[in-house]
């Protein structure tokens, strides 16, 4: 017998995941790495639990190798917390074995992550399981030895990685051409399968609804759970502030003066705040157009209002609903699955068929293109900035941690870094230029990527 792991059934959380529990090979549950994965599925896909329980799973079963499956659930839960530096590169050239560089990082990663979650949420009676020494403070060498943090909002820094494991590629980038034709096949599926029976037909409001993520999607970078837990509350306050900032002294001027004042059109790009949904609760602020904006609060509305009419949801305020086969009371916000559906299409990336199974693909996707996106228009931005006399260079760094802190990344991040490189080849051939030098931009990200690795 050993330690083992299950998946609970579809919707166990209200995101729409499946839960999982780690059992101990007495198959009692072992609540403490059971719990860690429930705290991670508050900021994590379910692919991403599942991947920290195979790999708790994993080590665990080393760790206790030669253990009777008879044994109380303490002893098995003081052998893992008993654990030390040692053990744990141990297991690592274990892991170097049968496993890739950047295959062990993973599974390192999330051991460390265990400990620490362990020592932080007090789950163990050692004061010092898992953290830093420090002499000034008094704080002696801890069994599990990791380093302060390098970077804002990470918590600590994991000395057992391997450098330069890291991957560095990252997915394919759709054209202007490729998202167009996926816009349309978001909004024809949502017509056909909107809610029809007598009386109601919601064909025109899901098309908008469904129309309204995909673009949100792929304008704001927005991930699914942020998607779906997106309050109308957050799209007003941004519209006031905006309007706010568009109109400026113009209007106090104008009541001082006794005059009436018409507000000003907003013009520039919206700042929205991210506060729901969050991955690791890092808050964050994405970019909408007007367009995008004004297109959201008819929406709000109208679409919106239409589609709670046909049901008896709770409305708790989400930006997208539905009420279709919800009981009575229930909440109207739609789930992480629900999201993934609404972007199920058949179509081509890059030449290759997306089949509509692959339910991460588009969603991806998207989130690519506004990551490009808005790296392309902070290096447009920083081009005028020099061209004007305004500055001798472009600020590159500048451009990383602004893209950074739009997609919501906590720590220095590889892969924002290739979106600055494509960035540089775009905004500099011109928008025009976009689509006839894709393959030569995809050739330098590679290029790229060999080159930082050689450095590592």
């Amino acid at each position: 017998m050993t330690f083992k792991f299950r998946s609970t059934r579809d919707g166990f959380y209200d995101t729409g995941d499946k839960g999982f529990l780690i059992s101990f090979p007495n198959n009692r549950i072992y609540w403490d790495a059971t719990d860690y994965l429930t705290d991670r599925a508050g900021f994590s896909h379910q692919d991403t639990v599942y991947n920290h329980a195979l790999y708790l799973t994993k080590f665990f079963n080393w760790l206790t190798k030669g253990f009777t499956s008879n044994n109380q659930s303490s002893f098995y839960t003081n052998a893992i917390n008993g654990a030390d530096q040692d053990k744990i590169k141990s297991y690592k050239s274990h892991l170097l074995k049968t496993l890739k560089a950047s295959s062990v990082n993973q599974n390192l990663s999330v051991i460390i992550e265990y400990y620490w979650w362990l020592q932080k949420n007090k789950k163990t009676n050692e004061p010092y399981l898992c953290g830093w020494a420090d002499n000034e403070k008094g704080i002696p060498k801890h069994r599990i030895q990791v380093k302060a943090p390098k970077s804002q909002g990470a918590e600590y820094s994991n000395p057992l990685l391997i450098k330069g494991a890291a991957q560095k590629n990252i997915g394919y980038v759709p054209s202007r051409s490729e998202m167009t034709a996926l816009a349309k096949l978001v909004a024809l599926k949502a017509m056909e399968t909107a809610p029809k029976r007598e009386g109601i037909d919601l064909s025109e409001e899901y098309k908008v609804r469904n129309l309204l993520v995909f673009d949100w999607m792929s304008q704001a970078g927005l991930r699914r759970n942020e998607m779906r837990l997106l309050k109308c509350e957050a799209v007003h306050q941004a519209a006031k502030r905006a309007q706010n900032e568009e109109d400026g002294i113009k209007s106090e001027l104008a009541k001082h003066q006794g005059k009436e004042y018409e507000r000003s059109k907003i013009r520039k790009l919206i700042k929205v705040e991210i506060k729901t949904g969050l991955k690791k609760n890092k808050e964050r602020i994405v970019h909408i157009t007007p367009e995008l904006l004004e297109r959201t609060l008819d929406y709000i509305e109208f679409e919106r209002e239409d589609i709670l009419e046909t049901g008896k949801c709770k409305d708790s305020g989400e930006l997208i609903v539905t009420v279709h086969t919800k009981p009575e009371g229930s909440s109207c916000a739609v789930s992480k699955p629900y999201i993934n559906n609404m972007l199920k299409v058949k179509a081509k990336l890059d030449g290759e068929e997306v089949l509509a199974e692959s339910y991460d693909v588009v969603p991806h996707a998207l989130r690519r293109y506004a990551l490009k996106q808005y790296a392309t228009i902070l290096w447009q931005v920083e081009l005028k900035r020099v061209e004007q006399d305004q500055k001798k260079e472009v600020d590159e760094i500048g451009v990383l941690n602004a893209l950074r802190g739009f997609a919501g990344h906590n720590d220095p991040d590889t892969t924002l870094k290739h979106y600055v490189d494509i960035t540089k080849a775009i905004a500099e051939a011109g928008d025009s230029a976009l689509e006839n030098t894709r393959s030569e931009i995809e050739q330098m990200r590679i290029l790229i990527a060999e080159l930082e690795s050689s450095l590592d």
